[in-house]
């Protein structure tokens, strides 16, 4: 098994592939999973893995299998050019056409997805680096018009901020300058949006709380956490507010809980 697919002569058999990565993850036993493990290892350290990435992401459907070729993208600048600007240019197409399968995607793997790209508009190679810096528009104009749009930037938006000034800087990348201003452009565009509706609140102090608040629950960090603290003045309010309406209702509150209720306060 092993040996069928170390064969890089001829297309990697996916299924087989696929059968190797889910024993890496969940194989019956240390010794299982480890065997599994060593086997992809060594396909990713094999330069000439590199000409089946693209084979491997059209034919599987595994999403652990994606992350695994995708992971061939970070070992250098330099091996099969023609091969990286085809994957890039796929990768794409992904993000525009089969959107759905982007967001399905877990954390880590969608991390490793940008930081395919980051890698992509690194090459000093123009035609690289500028299919990277388009699939970086792209896939940040698609996911600016999904539900994901808050939770997404939340996440992300610092890191491509460093990452396309790391790349402005360096001198190295002068023809995509157009490129990184479109992406800054795409993304202050955006903190200012936020910033104005700070700054238009700024003497409603209910609507400021709300735009604050819909910032933090929306973030990574509080996402996946109980807020209930962040709303305990609405809370607050509404019980009082039904109460109040209790008192209206003559005799519905009984002159004793009246009574408890003084001496408690």
């Amino acid at each position: 098994m092993a040996e069928r697919l170390r064969d890089l002569s001829q297309p990697i058999d996916v299924a087989l592939l696929d059968a190797t990565v889910d024993k890496a993850y969940h194989g019956v036993g240390s010794k299982e999973r480890a065997a599994a493990d060593h086997v992809l290892r060594e396909l990713q350290s094999n330069p000439d893995t590199w000409l089946q990435v693209v084979h491997i992401l059209k034919n599987t459907q595994n999403l652990k299998t994606k992350f695994f070729a995708l992971q061939m993208i970070t070992k250098n600048f330099e091996d099969y050019p023609e091969h990286r600007l085809k994957f890039f240019s796929l990768l794409q197409a992904i993000a525009i056409y089969c959107f759905q399968a982007v967001v399905q995607l877990s954390s880590q793997q969608l991390q490793v997805v940008l930081d395919s790209i980051n890698w992509a508009y690194r090459h000093t190679e123009r035609n690289i680096a500028e299919t990277g810096l388009n699939l970086l528009l792209a896939m940040l104009a698609t996911f600016q018009m999904s539900a994901f749009c808050n939770q997404f930037y939340r996440s992300y938006f610092l890191s491509i901020v460093q990452e396309i000034f790391a790349v402005l800087t360096d001198t190295f990348h002068k023809p995509g300058f157009k490129l990184h201003v479109q992406v800054l452009q795409h993304l202050f565009c955006l903190v200012t949006q936020f910033v104005d509706g700070l700054l238009e609140s700024r003497n409603d102090l209910p609507v400021f709380k709300n735009c604050i608040r819909d910032f933090l629950v929306q973030s990574k960090e509080f996402s996946a956490q109980d807020n209930k603290e962040l709303y305990a003045e609405e809370a607050a309010a509404q019980r009082e507010k039904e109460r109040q309406h209790m008192l209206s209702i003559p005799g519905f509150i009984a002159s004793s809980e009246l009574q408890d209720e003084m001496v408690d306060s």
